[in-house]
């Protein structure tokens, strides 16, 4: 009877380290799959009641424990080599959007072609890191881009507005003068229109058009200020700078050669009547 028990009691402990030797060896493939980016909580915490197990001495419950704590982390693993798998045409995707808008994607490209040969290499981890560096790095380059199309766009909205900014006073004061104007108006309304959308492009062509428009009143204008005795100025002081090195235009616009200020020197009544309402305010 002793030497059963002794036998017995070195069968045990022998099943104890061994079951030891694979929650180690298990632990290490966890890790490995969570290195991948995958989420290992459920065969983390199989891992851990069969740790408890063995501490209550009970390897056989422990060895279930780490083979279920094997095949959980194996499917999670077969699971994230699919997303990788699948991440790759996907990336390759966001990187022709990203050329598509014109966007610099060198980067991005030498990042998946590393990818894709980590995952032929069954690389996980590496190609893991290395999809998600190139999906960050063609977002980042979109993102650029981007910004430069806003940025272009605000500006060349701006340069539509100060277009028709500069022109709008002239045409009231042909308006003013009872010059026909209708036309520079229907232009003028269908530019802001345009831009209140935020079509720049259209909107600029607009805006030239209702320019070109308003300078074909220049002529009149003209001759309807000669004959009402409104003279063109010929010196002044820069509201800015001080500078008395201004010049003055017919459209009605004086500018500073020295600082670049632009400023009416000709207002209709209109208008002049809105300032006014404004300051009364």
């Amino acid at each position: 009877r002793r030497a059963g028990a002794d036998l017995l009691i070195t069968y045990h402990a022998k099943e104890v380290a061994r079951v030891r030797s694979e929650v180690s060896r298990i632990q290490a493939f966890v890790a490995q799959v969570a290195n991948t980016g995958a989420s290992v909580l459920q065969p983390e915490m199989t891992l851990r009641r069969a740790r408890d197990a063995l501490r209550g001495h009970d390897p056989f419950d422990g060895a279930q424990l780490v083979a279920e704590a094997e095949r959980l982390a194996d499917g999670i693993l077969r699971a994230r080599i699919q997303e990788i798998e699948t991440a790759i045409p996907e990336t390759a995707a966001m990187i022709d959007e990203a050329r598509n808008v014109g966007a610099a994607v060198e980067e991005a490209e030498h990042l998946l072609e590393e990818a894709k040969a980590a995952a032929s290499a069954k690389e996980y981890v590496s190609a893991s890191e290395l999809v998600h560096r190139a999906e960050r790095a063609a977002i980042e380059s979109q993102h650029r881009q981007i910004e430069i199309a806003m940025d272009l766009r605000r500006r060349q909205l701006e340069k539509a507005e100060e277009v028709l900014q500069s022109f709008e006073p002239f045409v009231a004061e042909a308006e003013e003068f009872g010059l026909n104007v209708m036309e520079a108006r229907i232009m003028l309304r269908q530019a802001r229109d345009i831009l209140a959308k935020e079509d720049y492009v259209n909107g600029m062509i607009f805006a030239r058009n209702a320019a070109e428009i308003a300078r074909r009143l220049e002529p009149a204008v003209v001759e309807e200020r000669a004959r009402r005795g409104i003279r063109m100025p010929t010196s002044g002081v820069c509201g800015s700078c001080g500078s008395t090195s201004m010049t003055f235009q017919s459209d009605g616009w004086g500018a500073c050669r020295d600082c670049g200020h632009k400023v009416p020197w000709r207002e209709p009544a209109r208008f002049l009547d809105r300032f006014t309402r404004m300051l009364r305010r």
